[in-house]
């Protein structure tokens, strides 16, 4: 047994020393300070120069230990650092949110260490790949983002992989020549579906950006399905392998036309390149992890041609899906502040209702973001949209009857038949929905007031299925009884009174009113000629 001794006085700051039978061995140059001991040099190298430049070294990485903080704080790249002089020059400490709150250093202590490694490990990520001046909706965006592009990535291995064995490359028999012509083609005739598209659709990809952006997705995801179908009709590669590239190039042409746009809705400064720049750098990541996943499950079952040859048209189906899901949620993440006919409509319409203004928020969720929503609008009794009057149901009378307006007036306001089922296409004004047409000199001013208009009508109680083949049939016969002009007359007055009141909700809630998001049909004008 060793016996023991300890001599020392129970106050911080005394000498400890510890004496035994077997071992003697002084602790004297452990000074106890509150609750930690510090090391003290021997005396004898007290004086030593290499001593001192190694203290010196070791008290530079923790100056706050040995240095005055100065009451300032200094914010760069979402970190935090305070001043520190410690007696020969001033340095920077960093701090943690905790600590600044509370107006500490850091925590020493083996958790607190642990903690703020972790700390300055998500700190440096966020500072890699997360922008500074953002929304906070952002990171909720990011996290659909990376799980699409992740998905993405598995399904692009698997479409390419299923497309090299329709080819022949991997096979028995392999045709190089045939297999470059073949691949050459597809490439070809895929930009040239995309020059077209992009051409011709283009001027929509503003006033629809999350439609556009979701309906290309799934066509997308269509066209890496017929890229994995090509394995079981190799004598048709060519026409499945263009068909699959050139959905794919529209894909690609419409997320890079709609990338800008909805990176500006993140932005609150002008960081525009940086929020772009950093939007690579996810892509990349979460691409490479996909692609590492994707090599180690064919690695696994490249040992079982059978399962090997099964497994893409098996997994298809539900990567597809959930990379249909993450995209969809991706777009509910993106709060636009800009206006089109959809969340102007939405605007206006709850501000009839409850007299306020939604946020970016709430008109994302109330947006329709997805296809699959396209059909639930004719559900309601009233549909409104922004065009021209269709020649087929107009008659002269009719036409000057639409066009009567007051001198002020910048827009004209009427009834279109409408098919009661989106298969059939026989329209009637049995079935009529309200059609907003622009002078060719309307205004925003004329736009939100055409729009504040048809919002009173449809708070009207005429959205009963019977009020309103009532109400077009009148119509249709040229107005007899003059229901729909007292109804255009009531609501102008009261669109007329609540005009100024709804503009300045609508900027003060932060909505860009500057101009409003119009796709080419809905800015179809009309104008009058003098003579």
């Amino acid at each position: 047994m060793v016996a023991t001794s300890i001599i020392a006085a129970a106050l911080p700051g005394s000498v400890v020393s510890i004496g035994s039978s077997q071992c003697s061995y002084d602790f004297s140059r452990h000074v106890q300070v509150g609750h930690r001991r510090r090391l003290q040099p021997p005396r004898a190298f007290v004086d030593d120069k290499r001593w001192r430049e190694w203290l010196q070294w070791r008290n530079s990485w923790h100056p706050e230990k040995n240095g005055k903080k100065l009451p300032v704080v200094i914010f760069e790249g979402g970190r935090r650092w305070q001043y520190v002089f410690d007696g020969e020059r001033m340095r920077t400490v960093e701090l943690d949110e905790e600590a600044l709150q509370k107006g500490e250093g850091r925590d020493e202590s083996v958790n607190g260490r642990v903690a703020e490694s972790f700390i300055r490990a998500k700190q440096t990520l966020l500072r890699i790949f997360v922008p500074d001046q953002v929304r906070p909706h952002y990171l909720v965006y990011l996290k659909w983002k990376l799980a699409h592009r992740f998905l993405s990535s598995i399904l692009h291995f698997q479409c390419t992989q299923a497309m090299l064995w329709a080819i022949g490359v991997g096979a028995k028999r392999r045709l190089p020549a045939a297999a470059v012509l073949n691949w050459v083609m597809k490439d070809g005739l895929g930009r040239l579906g995309k020059l077209i598209y992009t051409a011709s659709l283009g001027r929509t990809f503003d006033s629809n950006l999350k439609k556009v952006r979701f309906s290309t997705s799934a066509l997308f995801s269509l066209s890496v399905g017929l890229e994995i179908m090509t394995p079981l009709f190799p004598r048709y590669f060519l026409l499945l392998a263009t068909l699959a590239h050139v959905a794919k190039s529209i894909a690609y042409a419409a997320y890079l036309s709609t990338s800008s746009a909805i990176h500006r809705s993140f932005a609150l400064g002008n960081n525009l390149a940086d929020i772009s720049a950093k939007g690579q750098a996810q892509t990349v990541i979460a691409d490479n992890l996909g692609l590492a996943v994707a090599i180690c499950l064919s690695q696994i079952i490249h040992h079982h041609p059978t399962i090997e040859r099964i497994f893409p048209f098996a997994t298809y189906p539900f990567l597809a899906l959930a990379e249909l899901y993450a995209i969809y949620n991706q777009l509910q993440a993106v709060h636009l502040q800009t206006l089109n006919k959809e969340r102007l409509e939405i605007v206006i319409s709850t501000w009839v209702k409850d007299r306020r203004i939604p946020s970016f928020e709430e008109v994302s969720t109330v947006e329709n973001a997805a296809l699959l929503n396209f059909f639930n609008g004719r559900k309601q009794q009233l549909l409104f949209r922004i065009g021209a009057v269709s020649s087929r149901f107009l008659t002269p009378e009719r036409l000057m009857s639409i066009l009567d307006l007051h001198d002020t007036q910048r827009y004209a306001l009427c009834l279109e038949p409408l098919s009661p089922s989106p298969f059939l296409v026989h329209p009637s004004f049995s079935h009529s929905g309200l059609l907003l047409w622009l002078h060719e000199k309307a205004s925003t001013e004329d736009i939100i007031m055409g729009v504040l208009q048809v919002c009173h009508i449809r708070a009207k109680k005429i959205t009963s299925k019977a009020s309103l083949q009532q109400l077009g049939k009148q119509y249709e016969k040229g107005d007899i009884d003059g229901a729909w002009r007292n109804l255009l007359l009531e609501s102008r007055q009261k669109a007329e009174a609540d005009f100024e009141t709804l503009l300045d909700a609508i900027k003060d809630e932060g909505w860009i009113t500057k101009d409003i998001l119009l796709g080419p049909k809905e800015k179809c004008s009309f104008s009058i000629l003098k003579s």
